[in-house]
Order: C-alpha cells, then sequence, then structure tokens
C-alpha cells in the first residue's frame, strides 16, 4: 500500500471491478439493485465486479457518474478516487474561486512556487495535527 505526503494510504493495483464492488458495497446497494437503476443486466454488471469484462464506454459512464468516480481512477490511469463534485464547490465558504480553478491555478505554477506552496502545506498540515 503506498502512503501519500500527508500519511493517508492509496488504494492502488485495485482492480476496476474491485473498484466498482466497493463502491457499490460503500452505498450499502446489491449488485441486482445498482443494474435497474443503470439499466444494465445484472449478469453484466456482475462480469465488470468480477474482472471478467470491462465495462464497455456507455456503461463505464454510468457507473462513473452513479458512483461519482472518475473514469481515469476506474480504469486504473490514477491510483486515487477524486470526489468529482468537490471540484465544483467553492474553496471556502462563500469565496467565489472553485476548487477546480484553484486546482488548475496551482497547476500553472513555476516549479520554484509549485515547492513554496507545497512545503507550505506540508507545515500547515502538520500544525493542524496538534
Amino acid at each position: 500500500m503506498k502512503i501519500n505526503m500527508w500519511g493517508e494510504s492509496i488504494m492502488e493495483n485495485l482492480t476496476c471491478g474491485e473498484k466498482l464492488t466497493d463502491a457499490r458495497k460503500s452505498k450499502n446497494l446489491f449488485g441486482k439493485d445498482v443494474a435497474e437503476m443503470l439499466d444494465i443486466q445484472p449478469a453484466t454488471l456482475s462480469n465488470y465486479e468480477n474482472d471478467k469484462n470491462l465495462p464497455e464506454t456507455e456503461n463505464l459512464i454510468k457507473l462513473s457518474d452513479f458512483y461519482e468516480l472518475s473514469m481515469d481512477y476506474l480504469c486504473g490511469r490514477i491510483p486515487y478516487h477524486v470526489d468529482l463534485a468537490k471540484l465544483n464547490r467553492p474553496f471556502f465558504n462563500d469565496d467565489e474561486i472553485l476548487v477546480g480553478e484553484l486546482l488548475e491555478q496551482i497547476c500553472g505554477l513555476n516549479d520554484d512556487n509549485k515547492t513554496i506552496l507545497l512545503t507550505t502545506l506540508k507545515l500547515l498540515k502538520k500544525n493542524e495535527g496538534k
């Protein structure tokens, strides 16, 4: 298990099926219920969850939207889950800047400023733990 810079574990190396199963169980749902809600055959969903087949694009979109998981995460392109709804929320209370916009600004920083920002974040996180 990999640990991120905050000391939190990153669930990596899970298959698409394992991620789908975990997401369904976290919502306390049965496969047949999810299949019915998403208009997917129960056997098809079972095959996805048991890694017998990968979801077709249309079903991958349905599952991604339903579980609020990015397709990149489900397909293994990124090792972490991003709560997509958080990207469209204000960063701070009634702040006008959204989390997604803030991330774009951070990505646009030069390397020196990214290093300063990362160092500052680590210090702030450490101080919160006290």
